[in-house]
């Protein structure tokens, strides 16, 4: 699954790396390589650590979905394999 940054700059290969809450700043979106301890970027910056948490539910999900498409064989209705970070007015929790 494809990742396309809030800001619209970067598109992550998900199979690449892994993302997660800063640690830190729990409401940044980070992005690591494979085997990296640093994040390679930061992919979303949302107003609180609630909103983060909702848009890695919504990655979750989305990534869920792609079992739908099967060697290229497409199933289900709701598949997207590229997901879009929301900028932050845009989350609800």
């Amino acid at each position: 699954m494809l990742i396309r940054s809030q800001d619209k700059l970067q598109l992550i290969n998900l199979e690449n790396g892994t993302t997660a809450v800063d640690y830190r700043n729990k409401k940044n979106i980070l992005f690591y390589d494979i085997g990296s301890v640093e994040p390679t970027s930061t992919i979303g910056e949302y107003s609180s650590e609630e909103k983060a948490i909702k848009v890695l539910d919504m990655i979750q999900d989305n990534y869920a979905k792609l079992d739908c498409v099967h060697h290229g064989v497409y199933i289900h209705g709701d598949c997207v394999s590229v997901f879009q970070m929301p900028q932050d007015e845009e989350v609800e929790v």
